[in-house]
């Protein structure tokens, strides 16, 4: 996550030099071409399974019940099963050696991800098998649980999810999801140990260019950083809490969304015309953004509660929707998905953080936004309070998950109620029993409970470069806005590390952050 030279602007890296590119292979020699003949082989291969993985995974979602559930865990498990074929992963370790410098950077990384793809597999079938059931066994334990954001629970918002009703049914489900985390944890950790790592958490990071000292050395960073309006927010609730919540009451807010992303140029019709928003009432209590075949099929399944929190999850969800849709279709299939969570997370905040602009509302909110410096001097102080608080509950998170993986048999209640104390400082409204378990953060199959502060950082600076190109206000009503996030962030995919990513675009700013 060093810097790397060069401009921020990533204008030279356009669709075009990758359809060029990927066009002509830019290959060299027969150890290259053998390579490249390899990598499309089998992303042939496994696109199909993905594919059906994702359409399995929609159904289930959107269609809760034992036979879908079934489907996709059979769908998941065909996937899993090619990749863990011993064979494949050895074939493409022994065309990468021979290859030298044949292969172009481009497909060098085509070739590293698909080759960390199978090296994590490597595990007995039964092993395998029995971590693919629990993932979706947990997975659907904490799907039918309303997300419960700590966030406006803790500024004190009313209708933020935190109801007694609400934080029962937590308890209730981290109760039962406890076991099948632990259980999931200590396979993880067999497996990772039998690959050459001290336990899952490390292996996670490594394959996904993350290393743990700066993760949480950039964490450290970020949590001091807000610990002003964490204090004063201990004494004052900020300005603009009780007004928030009459924006967009009763408006359509799937035509507000599309009617703003289309004017920065940021189409969403397709995404919305295939997306479940909860008119039927069938979908899972939590929200899904789903790519289904990296090609254009992307899809949003959420029941959105009216209002201003409607409107952060639509717009935050949407953010990771444009995303998908803008990565560049000439790259290779493995490469079409975004750079990592953070990057994902960092596009829907740079969205999400349109409802606390003044100027986003007044002209798309298509109510009567109070005028006057104080309101808007309160919407900015509520976001730095916002900010404070999800940097912090990340913090929190990152630091128990490292935890769970070092020693799956400690008092895990014990340890989320001191790290709360102690990284959070402001105690937000649930019991500890247990809860943990029920945060999607924890037990991902990717570890990416870190992701939550870095990915504001990522925004930030993302958000201040787009800004000092076109102006202040861009993100709100400029079509050059949309071009941009796709010239700097979307269009590449995981076409270079994450952390090469973000420094390309937000220079000293991340390195503040990420360094």
């Amino acid at each position: 996550m060093s810097p790397t030279p060069g401009s921020l602007c990533l204008c030279a890296n356009t669709a075009e030099d990758l359809e060029t590119l990927v066009a002509t292979g830019r290959v060299r020699g027969v150890s290259g071409d053998r390579v490249q003949n390899l990598l499309n082989r089998i992303e042939r291969e496994l696109e199909p399974l993905a594919t059906k993985e994702a359409l399995a995974r929609w159904r289930w979602w959107t269609h809760p019940d034992s036979a879908s559930k079934a489907r996709y865990l059979a769908a998941r498990e065909e996937k899993r099963a090619y990749l863990a074929q011993g064979s494949l992963g050895r074939e493409i370790d022994a065309a990468l050696s021979g290859a030298g410098e044949a292969l172009h950077p481009l497909f060098r990384r085509q070739a590293e991800l698909i080759r960390r793809l199978f090296f994590r597999h490597q595990v007995v079938p039964e092993v395998g098998a029995r971590i693919n059931a629990l993932e979706v066994e947990l997975e659907a334990m904490r799907a039918r649980v309303p997300e419960v954001d700590p966030v406006p629970a803790c500024l004190g918002l009313s209708g933020s999810g935190a109801s007694e009703e609400a934080l029962e049914t937590a308890v209730a489900a981290g109760r039962a999801a406890a076991p099948v985390l632990v259980e999931l944890v200590r396979l993880r950790n067999k497996v990772a140990q039998s690959l050459g790592y001290a336990d899952y958490y490390e292996l996670s990071l490594r394959l996904n260019d993350a290393e743990e000292k700066r993760v949480f050395a950039a964490l450290s960073r970020l949590e001091k950083e807000t610990e002003p309006a964490v204090r004063k927010l201990k004494a004052e609730r900020p300005p603009g809490v009780e007004a928030i919540h009459s924006l967009f009451a009763g408006q359509d807010l799937t035509c507000v969304a599309g009617r703003y992303f289309d004017a920065i140029g940021l189409a969403v019709d397709r995404v919305l015309a295939r997306s479940d928003l909860g008119g039927g009432g069938e979908t899972f209590g939590r929200p899904l953004c789903i790519d289904i075949d990296r090609a254009g099929d992307v899809r949003i399944a959420a029941k959105l509660s009216p209002g201003f929190e409607g409107a952060l999850r639509l717009l935050h969800f949407l953010g990771r929707a444009v995303y998908r849709l803008n990565i560049a279709s000439e790259l290779p299939y493995t490469l079409r998905r975004p750079a990592h969570a953070v990057t994902d997370v960092a596009a829907a905040l740079i969205f999400e953080r349109r409802l606390f602009d003044g100027r986003w509302l007044a002209e798309w909110a298509d109510t009567e936004v109070p005028s006057g410096c104080s309101w808007l001097e309160g919407l900015a102080a509520l976001e730095r309070f916002w900010r404070a608080c999800s940097v912090r509950w990340g913090v929190a998170l990152a630091h128990f998950e490292r935890e769970l993986y070092r020693d799956p048999a400690a008092d895990l209640d014990g340890l989320w109620e001191k790290l709360l104390d102690k990284h959070v400082g402001i105690q937000p409204p649930w019991r500890f029993e247990s809860v943990w378990a029920s945060l999607s953060a924890i037990g991902e199959e990717e570890v990416v409970s870190y992701t939550g502060p870095l990915a504001e950082a990522a925004s930030s600076a993302l958000a201040a470069a787009i800004e000092e190109e076109l102006g202040g206000g861009a993100l709100s009503v400029s079509p050059a806005a949309g071009y941009l996030l796709i010239d700097k962030w979307f269009l590449h995919g995981a076409r270079y590390p994450w952390g090469e990513l973000i420094m390309r675009v937000g220079g000293g700013r991340a390195e503040r952050g990420l360094e």
